[in-house]
C-alpha cells in the first residue's frame, strides 16, 4: 500500500492507514481538556507554595500570632492547618522543605526583648503548636525521597557540637516528625535514636517513641527505665504504660491472652521497682501514673507498694505521695 507520505509499508493496509489521522482527530479533544484540567491543578499547587510562603515570612518575622487577648485564635489554627494539608498533598520535596522550616523554626521578635518579654512573645505565637502541626503534615508525605533526607539530619556529625546548635534543632524535628510516621523504618530509627544520641536529643526521641508505641516496642522502653538521664525515665515510663493499656484496659472489657498478661506483669513488675526505688520523684510520679493509665487490678498493688515506700522515705505529704495516692482512687473507682 502506498501512504499520502508517498512510504510504502506492506505491513500497513489502507484501513489502518486511513485510521490513523481519524484517530488523531478523534482523540485531540480528549488531549485538549486533559491540558485543559491540569493547567489549573499546576496553577494551584503553585499558589500553595506561595501562598504557604508568603505565611512562612509572616511566621518568622513573629506577624503570626496564635494567641490574643489570652486566648487561642482557634480559627487561625484551623486555617493553618488546612493550608498546611494543601502543601503536604502536593508531596514534593519543595513543599517537604517549606513544611519542615515551619517545623522547625521559631519567630524572631523584631527588637531586643527583656526576659518577661519573651516570655509574652512566646505565649503570644505559641511556636510548638506550629512545629506541631508541621510535623503532623509532614508525616503523610510519601515521596520516596523524604523519609531519607529527613533521617539524615538524625546523622549530623554536629549533633554533639557546641557549635551544632541548628543541627540539633533540626534532629529535634525530624524526631517530631518521627513520632507520627507510619513507616517501619521511622519506627526503628526512633528505636536508634533513643539509645545513641547526646542525652536532650534522646529525652525527644524517647517522647516520640512513647507517643504511639506499640508492644513490640516494649522491651526497648521497660530497659529506658533504667537510663542514667531522669527524663528519658519519665518518658519511657509513660510509653510502657501506653503501650499496654489498650491491650489490659478492663473498662474496655479487654480479656488479654496468656501472652500478653506475661507482658502485663512484668512490666507492672519493672514500674513497681522504679515507683519503689527511684531517687527522683518526678520518675517515680511517671511511673504511678503509668501503673494507673493500664486501668487493670493487677496494677494496684504495685501503686500501694510505691506508697508504702514513700511513707517510709518523708513523714511530710510530698508531690510522689499526693500522684500515687490519687492514682490508686482513680483505679480503684474504675
Amino acid at each position: 500500500f502506498q501512504a499520502e507520505d508517498g512510504i510504502r509499508d506492506y505491513k500497513v493496509t489502507g484501513v489502518q492507514t486511513c485510521a490513523l489521522p481519524i484517530l488523531a482527530l478523534a482523540l485531540s479533544p480528549l488531549l485538549s481538556v486533559t491540558q485543559a484540567q491540569a493547567k489549573p491543578a499546576e496553577a494551584g499547587a503553585l499558589q500553595d507554595l506561595q501562598d504557604f510562603t508568603a505565611w512562612l515570612k509572616d511566621y518568622r518575622a513573629g506577624a503570626f500570632r496564635i494567641s490574643k487577648d489570652g486566648a487561642i485564635d482557634e480559627a487561625a489554627l484551623a486555617a493553618l492547618d488546612e493550608r498546611m494539608g494543601k502543601v503536604a498533598k502536593l508531596n514534593t520535596m519543595a513543599a517537604a522543605r517549606l513544611l519542615f522550616e515551619a517545623a522547625s523554626e521559631d519567630p524572631k521578635p523584631a527588637k531586643q526583648l527583656s526576659s518577661t518579654e519573651r516570655i509574652d512573645f512566646s505565649r503570644e505565637h505559641q511556636p510548638w503548636r506550629v512545629h506541631t502541626l508541621a510535623a503532623k503534615h509532614l508525616a503523610t508525605m510519601t515521596a520516596p525521597a523524604i523519609l531519607p533526607w529527613l533521617l539524615g539530619m538524625l546523622d549530623s556529625k554536629n549533633l554533639r557540637s557546641k557549635d551544632g546548635a541548628q543541627d540539633q534543632q533540626n534532629a529535634a524535628a525530624v524526631l517530631r516528625v518521627l513520632a507520627g510516621h507510619p513507616s517501619l523504618e521511622a519506627r526503628l530509627s526512633l528505636a536508634k535514636a533513643c539509645q545513641s544520641m547526646p542525652p536532650e536529643l534522646r529525652v525527644r526521641a524517647v517522647m516520640a517513641l512513647a507517643e504511639k508505641p506499640s508492644i513490640e516496642e516494649l522491651p526497648l522502653l521497660q530497659d529506658l527505665l533504667k537510663d542514667a538521664e531522669p527524663n528519658v525515665r519519665i518518658a519511657a515510663a509513660e510509653g510502657v504504660g501506653a503501650a499496654l493499656q489498650p491491650l489490659v484496659d478492663e473498662t474496655l472489657g479487654n480479656k488479654p491472652d496468656a501472652a500478653t498478661l506475661a507482658l502485663r506483669d512484668a512490666a507492672i513488675a519493672k514500674l513497681q521497682d522504679t515507683l519503689v526505688k527511684d531517687n527522683i520523684w518526678q520518675v517515680r510520679s511517671a511511673a504511678a501514673y503509668a501503673l494507673a493509665a493500664m486501668k487493670c487490678k493487677p496494677a494496684i498493688p504495685a501503686i500501694l507498694e510505691g506508697l508504702k515506700a514513700e511513707d517510709r522515705k518523708s513523714t511530710r505529704l510530698n508531690s510522689s505521695h499526693l500522684v500515687i495516692s490519687y492514682a490508686v482512687f482513680c483505679l480503684k473507682k474504675k
